[in-house]
C-alpha cells in the first residue's frame, strides 16, 4: 500500500503520502469480508457442521438455536414462500406461552434464579433478544400489529425480570428501552385497536415506565402510553390529518419532549398504509420537513420538493435523503441539484460528495463530478478519493494535484490525521 501511495503522489511530499496511507488503513479494514459474505459460500451441510462445532464449544449456542428455530418457523421472512401475485402475507398466530419460553431461554431466566445462565450486563442481554425485537418490527411492517403487540409484551415482561440484576455501567439500558418503546408505539398505531382494547395496555405501560423512571430512563414508553390512551382519535391529530395545519401542530398545548419521536412513528405507519396525503399533512404540521420533502419526491412532485428544499433543508443528511428519493423516482437532474445544495450545508460531506461524484460521472457530467470529487477528497483524505480526482481531472491533473497537496500540507503541519 505504501508503494501505491508513493506512486500516486509522485513528486509530492513523502509526508503527504504517509498521511494518505495512515488514513487508508481503516478503509482497508472495512473491506474485509462481512460475516454474511463469509457464510454465503457455504452449502447446507457445511453450515450445519459449523453450527454443531460451535455448539460443542459453547453450550449457550445450543440454547440460542433451540429458541431461534421456533421463532423462524412462527415468523416467516417477509415474502418467503408467497406467490408474487399475492402481496398480502398470512399473519400466523403468535403463541404467547411458547414465545415466553423461547425468550426465557434466550435470557437464561427460566427455571428459577439458580438455574439461570445469566448475563453480566444489559448489553449482552439486549443482544440475546435482539432477533425477537426485530421479529416484532417485522410483524409491524407486515401489517400484523396485534401479533407485534403480543411479541413486544413478552419481551418487555421477561427482560424486566432480569434487568435490575444486570450491570448497566455502559448505559445500554437507555438505548434498549427507547428502541423497545418505539416498537411498542408503532405496534399500537398499527394494530387497529378500539378504545377498550387499547385500555388493556395502559396500566402495564404505566407500571413499566414507572420502573424505568426510577432509574432515570424517562420517555421510553411514554409515546406508546399516549397512543394507548388516545389512539388516532386525538382531536388535534384528526384535524391535522384532514388538512387543518396550525402552529400548534398535532397538539392542544405545548408538545411533550418526545413529540418528534411520536411524529416519526405516526409517519412510519401512515407511509406503510399508503396514506400519502395524511402523511404530508402530518409531516408539515410537525415540522418534519425532511420527510415531507422526500415524500413529495416519491410522489413525483420533485419540482415542488426542490423549491422548498432551498429554504428548508439545513443538513447534508437531509439533502442526501432527498437526492436519493429524487434519483429513485427518475428525476436525475433535480437529484444532482439536491446533492450539490447539500454540499453547501452543515454536516459530514464525504458520503454525499462521493455519491454525487459517481452519479455525475455516470451521466457524463465531468465538471460536476470533479467538483464533488475534490470535496470528497478533502473530507476523506484517502487514496481512493485522491485517485478519483486524478481520473476525472484529465489533462488538468497537475494543477489539481498541486491544489490538493496545498490543502493537505496544513493538516500535516498541525499533526491532523
Amino acid at each position: 500500500m505504501i508503494g501505491a501511495l508513493m506512486i500516486a503522489v509522485a513528486g509530492a511530499s513523502p509526508y503527504a503520502a504517509a498521511l494518505l496511507a495512515a488514513r487508508q488503513m481503516p478503509e482497508e479494514a472495512d473491506m474485509r469480508s462481512s460475516l454474511t459474505e463469509l457464510l454465503a459460500g457455504l452449502d447446507r451441510d457445511q453450515l450445519q457442521a459449523l453450527l454443531l462445532k460451535l455448539a460443542e464449544h459453547d453450550p449457550g449456542v445450543i440454547a440460542a438455536i433451540q429458541a431461534q428455530v421456533p421463532l423462524l418457523a412462527s415468523f416467516p421472512t417477509p415474502g418467503a414462500g408467497l406467490p408474487a401475485a399475492q402481496p398480502q402475507p398470512v399473519h400466523p398466530p403468535v403463541d404467547p406461552s411458547e414465545l415466553r419460553r423461547q425468550v426465557q431461554v434466550l435470557l437464561g431466566s427460566g427455571g428459577g434464579r439458580r438455574y439461570r445462565r445469566g448475563f453480566a450486563d444489559v448489553g449482552d442481554a439486549a443482544s440475546a433478544v435482539s432477533a425477537v425485537v426485530d421479529q416484532a418490527q417485522s410483524l409491524i411492517e407486515a401489517g400484523n400489529g396485534r401479533g407485534a403487540l403480543v411479541t413486544v409484551a413478552v419481551i418487555t415482561e421477561e427482560f424486566l425480570v432480569v434487568w435490575e440484576e444486570l450491570d448497566d455501567s455502559s448505559g445500554d439500558s437507555t438505548y434498549f428501552f427507547h428502541e423497545l418503546g418505539g416498537v411498542w408505539t408503532e405496534a399500537l398505531l398499527s394494530a387497529d385497536l378500539n378504545a377498550e382494547e387499547r385500555q388493556v395496555w395502559i396500566p402495564k405501560l404505566e407500571a413499566w415506565q414507572g420502573t424505568l423512571s426510577a432509574y432515570g430512563i424517562d420517555g421510553a414508553f411514554e409515546p406508546a402510553l399516549w397512543v394507548a390512551e388516545q389512539g388516532w382519535e386525538y382531536p388535534p391529530l384528526q384535524r391535522v390529518l384532514q388538512g387543518e395545519i396550525t402552529e400548534q401542530g398535532a397538539w392542544e398545548g405545548a408538545p411533550p419532549f418526545w413529540a418528534d419521536e411520536l411524529a416519526e412513528a405516526r409517519l412510519n405507519v401512515l407511509e406503510r398504509q399508503g396514506r400519502s396525503q395524511e402523511y404530508l399533512f402530518l409531516a408539515e404540521a410537525e415540522g418534519q420537513f425532511n420527510r415531507y420533502l422526500t415524500m413529495l419526491a416519491r410522489l413525483g412532485r420533485g419540482a415542488e420538493a426542490m423549491e422548498l428544499a432551498r429554504t428548508h433543508l439545513t443538513t447534508v443528511q437531509h439533502a442526501s435523503d432527498l437526492a436519493t428519493a429524487l434519483w429513485n423516482g427518475g428525476e436525475i437532474e433535480r437529484s444532482l441539484e439536491s446533492a450539490e445544495h447539500g454540499l453547501t450545508l452543515e454536516g459530514p460531506k464525504s458520503g454525499l460528495a462521493s455519491w454525487l461524484r459517481d452519479r455525475a460521472a455516470e451521466r457524463g457530467q465531468t465538471e460536476r463530478a470533479l467538483a464533488a470529487a475534490r470535496i470528497a477528497f478533502e473530507a476523506e483524505l484517502s487514496l481512493d478519493s485522491y485517485l478519483k480526482v486524478q481520473a476525472l481531472a484529465g489533462e488538468g491533473w497537475p494543477a489539481h494535484r498541486s491544489e490538493l497537496l496545498d490543502r493537505l500540507r496544513p493538516r500535516l503541519v498541525n499533526g491532523s490525521t
